[in-house]
């Protein structure tokens, strides 16, 4: 499981807190380099 993964799964479980989940998507993005 990856870091994204890992953080995007209890998101998915909180789609609630969506701008919590922007800004977790937010910092997977800047923890791996984009292609």
């Amino acid at each position: 499981m990856s870091v994204g993964e890992e953080l995007l799964f209890p998101c998915v479980l909180v789609q609630r807190k969506r701008i919590h989940c922007n800004r977790v998507v937010e910092m997977a993005h800047q923890l791996r380099p984009a292609t």
